[in-house]
């Protein structure tokens, strides 16, 4: 972790989070998200089983909590653990996959682009969105039209969202209106970075 984000850091046990989450729940059906980093790395998937898991024992039987989201860049297969897990609960619960793969062209990372895997989460719970960080160029488009072309073709149905490049409030305003007239043109739908407009360049927000 960067040493700028080290003062939000925080070291609790799963049960610690767990009645943290609990206490927030002000009428015992919150939505719940995880976010990352990369919440579905290995270690995280076990321990997001235990999270839920003392969640459980703290709501009881009769109050569960009702959806549950998991932000991922799609590129960590699920663990036979949690996957157990989640089809334990899923006549109760909702599970939203918010997945938004890597682009070479936007964020220089290879194999960012894992349908497969993908699949795996629609398999599981067909209610997602995959969202797509876009620079506003010709071969950031291509690569975005040539994704989702790929995800199509296995199956993987979720709606696609388009989120102009940039994490500052300035960088935003470079090319955020090109790239949302493009994605309306081309049939998507848009997602701005809310943050940057609500909190600007404050970190920890």
């Amino acid at each position: 972790m960067s040493k700028k984000f080290a003062k939000i850091q925080h070291n609790e046990t799963c049960e610690e989070v767990a009645k943290k989450l609990y206490d927030q729940m002000y009428d015992r059906h919150t939505h719940i998200a995880f976010t990352g980093g990369e919440p579905l790395m290995k270690a995280a998937q076990k321990n997001t089983v235990k999270i839920l898991t003392e969640m459980e024992r703290l709501l009881g039987r009769r109050n569960r909590f009702t959806n549950i989201t998991w932000e991922t860049n799609g590129t960590r297969p699920l663990d036979n653990i949690l996957q157990n897990y989640l089809q334990s609960i899923e006549h109760t619960t909702e599970m939203f996959f918010s997945v938004s793969p890597k682009l070479w062209n936007t964020a220089g990372e290879k194999d960012g682009i894992q349908p497969e895997i993908v699949k795996q989460y629609h398999d599981l719970s067909e209610v997602g969105q995959l969202k797509f960080v876009c620079n506003g160029t010709d071969a950031s488009w291509n690569e975005i039209e040539e994704s989702i072309i790929s995800f199509r073709k296995i199956g993987v149905n979720y709606p696609i969202w388009i989120m102009p490049v940039g994490a500052t409030e300035e960088s935003q305003q470079d090319n955020a209106k090109e790239i949302t007239i493009q994605t309306m043109d081309r049939g998507y739908n848009v997602a701005a970075r809310v943050h940057c407009y609500i909190f600007g360049n404050q970190i920890g927000t």
